[in-house]
């Protein structure tokens, strides 16, 4: 809210949609903007995704990569899918989200000797891969919801 009010003060941008909360200071007031729309296109060079828990979760949507089920990101931690003690290294292709019940049964082993099956590979994800997480959290903003694509 703090950066579309800044572009919208500096003209840099549009409202689109209000979520009718109302700013006030003593020279003006504001509509809480919900959707803003920029006035001109900047394009945003290619950044990678920096390497950290939430973004491992995020990358794997909350679920479990190895029993499937799906949890609130506090309830996950990150396993390295080849232990640290045994040559695996702290990288995109290395790191899966575990509940604490399936990261404690593989322990210090490879997911083939703890009788494991990972759900998909890990990888790095690629900037449009967190535009489709943005889209799923999206979901729950009604008013977002024929800017991401949801309605035709």
């Amino acid at each position: 809210m703090k950066r579309a009010v800044k572009l919208l003060l500096g003209g840099k941008a549009l409202e689109v949609e209000a979520n009718g909360h109302l700013l006030r200071s003593a020279r003006c007031e504001l509509r809480v903007p919900e959707v803003i729309r920029l006035k001109n296109f900047v394009r945003v060079p290619y950044k990678e995704v920096s390497f950290c828990r939430k973004n491992v979760l995020l990358r794997d949507g909350g679920v479990c990569q190895y029993c499937g089920r799906e949890f609130r990101f506090e309830d996950l931690t990150v396993d390295h899918v080849v232990p640290l003690s045994r040559g695996g290294a702290d990288q995109w292709n290395n790191v899966v989200a575990a509940c604490k019940d399936c990261n404690r049964k593989k322990g210090n082993q490879l997911p083939d000797e703890a009788g494991m099956m990972l759900l998909r590979r890990p990888g790095a994800p690629r900037s449009a891969t967190f535009l489709q997480v943005a889209r799923h959290h999206g979901r729950s903003r009604d008013v977002w919801k024929k800017y991401l694509f949801y309605e035709s």
